[in-house]
Formats: structure tokens, C-alpha cells, sequence
């Protein structure tokens, strides 16, 4: 065939056959590997036409062969390529992603170079992002384009560039578009006051950074107040964000019945309020109140948790004092007589005439 845009041709051509195999493919191949499948099994005897398109115009000698895939028999005939005026030709030399910028974008940098350009029309370069570049004739060579405001997506993306003009002249080439990073924090949490707990994160980032200028995938905390730790992952430039709440819920401050003092072999009821568990010491249950009967005068604890497990402790005394010891003196005197009799309690004497 006669050149076509591009330097390229075409050879068309018939194959007869008789007694074909009863199976395979009938293929008719060119001398640079180029090939069509004419015809698959069953045959039959007679002519089978077949069309090679597309192919490169050098001026040499070349060959067709054709062949069944299932047996031995095939022709071989020579020909010489049409010569062709050089072919437009086009390359991508360099496809260079940014890291992500502001807003988590990208810019993506390439080059082309290519040879004997039309004269005419443009020049498009188009990516499967949906972004375009145009270039209109004359064309420079090499020419620089650039895609903006790229959103990262960590997928391959295609980008294509073709000559209106010249439609067989372009080329495509692919790149990875970066990756916006999976950062994951630890689950919200709740603490009692004082307490400490460890806020974490996992991820594909390369670096992490929090609010509170932690840096790594875990850190102890003991706040004071309820908090928000917000953690940031890097990858490339690509950003981000999760956060921990870390709950603290205040300690409890028992009300327990207020000391008391009483006689040895007094009974006395002591209580505590504001809790859910309770847990006394001296060997007393874990229910709120008791009633005691001290020998001695003793401290009662009762340590109080509230349904989040925050506690606060409290105490109380019962003092107890002994009884008394009465000491006496009496007398014998005559009827009608009088007499005095002493009581004495410690340090205390009592007198009376009786």
C-alpha cells in the first residue's frame, strides 16, 4: 500500500489454501512480528483475503509468512516496504509528580520531544485526571508542560500526548499520583482524675505530629481536664488529621456520718453516700452503712467508686469512753441517828448527811 500519514503502510493480500488442518488458527505474520489472524478453524478449501495495517515504512526488504498454528505447512513471500518521507515521531521524556502542596494538591511536571512535527494544528496533552495542556503550532521542541491542582489519589494515572494534525504521531506514558495518608488514632477514652492513659495512632504515614507537640504513634497522658489530642500524618507533603478525647471524670468526695463519742457498749450507725461500691476497712461489709460497737475508740475508712470506677476515700472516729467506777463509804449508827456518806467518781467526791 502507499504511505499514510505517519510513515506508515499497509499490504493486503489473499491466502488460498487446500487440504487445511482440522484444527489452530491461520495467522499471516510480517517480518517485525506484526501479525493477524486470518481465519480459525474449521477451513475450508479456497481463498482467505487478510489486511496488515500500521506498519512502520523503512524501504527494506521484508517478508510474509503465513502458517497454520496446529501444522507444518506455511508460505513464506518476500516484498520491499514502500519508501516513506520521515515520520512524525513523539516521546515523553520525563513525568515528575510534586509532593503535595497547599490543600493537599500536587503539580505534575513533564517534558516532551519529538521530530518532525506537522506544521500545523496543535499540540494536546491530556491526562486521565482530566486535565489538558494545548500548544499551538509552531511547535518547540522539546515543550514543557504543566498539570496544576492535582488531588492526590495513590493510583496510576495515564497522560497522552498527540498532535491534531498527525493523529498517528502520540504517545502515552503513566505515574503514580502521591497517596493522602491513613492516619488512625486510639478510640476516645475516659480516666478517673490523676489518672494516665497512652493516646496512639497507626497508619501509612512517614511522620506524625500532635497538638500538644507529641510526636510518634504513642504517648502517655495524665490531663487535668477533659482533652482533645488532634494527631497529623505526613506522607510526601500529603496530610491527615484524627483525633483522641481523653474524658477525665473528677474523684469522688464522700459524705460520711461525722465522728462521734459515746459509752463503751454504745452501739453507733455510721454511713457514706455518693458511690456505687464501697469498701470499709476493719473487716466491715461493702454496703454503705454499719452499725459498730467499738471497745475502743476506733477510725472507720470506707473507700467509695463511682460507676466510671472514680473513687474518693473518707473517714470517721468513734470515740468511746469507759463507765464510770462509784466508790463509796457507809456507816452504822443508832435509830434516830444521823450519819455521812461519801461517792466518790475519779477526782470527784460527793457528801451527804443522811
Amino acid at each position: 500500500g502507499v504511505c499514510q500519514s505517519g510513515g506508515v503502510y499497509s499490504v493486503s493480500g489473499i491466502v488460498n489454501i487446500v487440504n487445511p488442518p482440522s484444527s489452530g488458527n491461520l495467522v499471516v505474520e510480517d517480518c517485525n512480528g506484526q501479525q493477524v489472524v486470518v481465519q480459525t478453524a474449521p477451513f475450508t478449501i479456497g481463498a482467505y483475503p487478510f489486511n496488515l495495517s500500521n506498519l512502520t515504512a523503512s524501504g527494506s526488504n521484508c517478508s510474509l509468512h503465513a502458517y497454520f498454528t496446529n501444522s507444518s505447512c506455511s508460505h513464506i513471500l518476500n516484498y520491499t516496504q514502500p519508501v516513506c518521507d520521515d515520520a512524525c515521531v513523539i516521546g515523553i521524556s520525563s513525568l515528575t509528580p510534586t509532593g503535595c502542596q497547599g490543600a493537599n494538591t500536587y503539580t505534575l511536571n513533564g517534558s516532551l520531544e519529538f521530530g518532525n512535527a506537522p506544521i500545523s494544528g496543535q499540540l494536546i496533552v491530556a491526562s486521565s485526571t482530566g486535565a489538558t495542556q494545548t500548544f499551538n503550532a509552531p511547535f518547540t521542541n522539546p515543550t514543557n508542560f504543566s498539570f496544576t491542582d492535582q488531588m492526590p489519589s495513590g493510583q496510576v494515572v495515564t497522560v497522552t500526548a498527540q498532535f491534531s494534525d498527525e493523529t498517528t504521531c502520540t504517545v502515552q506514558s503513566t505515574y503514580t499520583a502521591p497517596t493522602i495518608p491513613s492516619v488512625v488514632a486510639s478510640a476516645d477514652v475516659a480516666i478517673c482524675e490523676g489518672n494516665s492513659t497512652v493516646v496512639s495512632v497507626s497508619g501509612n504515614a512517614s511522620s506524625y505530629s500532635w497538638s500538644n507537640s507529641f510526636v510518634g504513634t504513642s504517648n502517655a497522658v495524665t490531663p487535668t481536664a477533659t482533652t482533645t489530642y488532634t494527631v497529623t500524618g505526613d506522607l510526601n507533603g500529603c496530610t491527615s488529621t484524627d483525633e483522641v478525647i481523653v474524658n477525665v471524670n473528677a474523684n469522688l468526695v464522700p459524705t460520711i456520718t461525722p465522728n462521734s463519742i459515746v459509752c463503751i457498749g454504745t452501739p453507733v450507725t455510721i454511713t457514706v453516700s455518693d458511690g456505687a461500691t464501697y469498701q470499709w476497712n476493719n473487716g466491715l461489709g461493702n454496703s454503705n452503712s454499719h452499725t459498730v460497737n467499738p471497745l475502743s475508740t476506733t477510725t472507720y475508712t470506707v473507700t467509695v467508686a463511682d460507676a466510671a470506677g472514680c473513687s474518693g476515700s473518707a473517714s470517721t472516729t468513734v470515740t468511746v469512753n469507759p463507765l464510770p467506777t462509784i466508790t463509796g463509804t457507809g456507816a452504822t449508827i443508832c435509830a434516830d441517828g444521823t450519819a455521812t456518806i461519801t461517792a466518790k467518781v475519779g477526782a470527784f467526791t460527793r457528801t451527804a448527811t443522811v
